[in-house]
């Protein structure tokens, strides 16, 4: 298991044990324009997209997520709005309900995201990671669905 899956591991277990982390610790500003930098990312196995853009807006507890994915001549938008505090929020994705939660880990943001897209459930778990500038966003995520799991890291740069 490499460095980065066992970080997402331990954080993911983390949030279950220790609930809401201290509301006292450092949270990272994820406010912004954040556009994949598609040489540093790593999709897997799974098709690179053209683009990828989140716009993040977040106050204390609440973080909107706007997306926008263009594959070739297929474009993909959605939106999805979630609270800090662990309580399931839903929103859309590419036409599908999505339902999630997130949590803050010290300055790192996990979020769990479930959605069904074709007949398949999706489950998903992101960790974000923003650097000490400010101006890169990682997120190393794990997709379930019943064909398998792949991981994937994705590096934003802010616009």
């Amino acid at each position: 298991m490499t460095m980065m899956w066992r970080t997402i591991s331990i954080a993911v277990a983390l949030a279950f044990v220790l609930g809401t982390p201290n509301p006292a610790a450092a949270q990272s500003d994820f406010n912004g324009t954040w556009t994949a930098n598609m040489r540093k990312s790593d999709f897997g196995s799974l098709a690179s997209p053209s683009s990828f853009v989140r716009v993040i807006e977040h106050d204390e507890i609440h973080v909107s997520i706007a997306i926008t994915v263009n594959e070739g001549e297929r474009r993909q938008t959605g939106e999805l709005l979630l609270t800090t505090d662990g309580e399931e929020s839903t929103g859309e994705v590419g036409g599908s309900e999505v339902t999630g939660y997130a949590h803050w880990l010290g300055d790192h943001l996990l979020i769990h995201t479930t959605r069904e897209s074709q007949g398949m459930k999706m489950t998903t778990y992101e960790l974000w990671t923003l650097a000490g500038d400010g101006k890169t966003l990682q997120v190393d995520a794990s997709v379930s669905t019943p064909m398998g799991e792949e991981r994937l890291q994705v590096i934003f740069d802010k616009q």
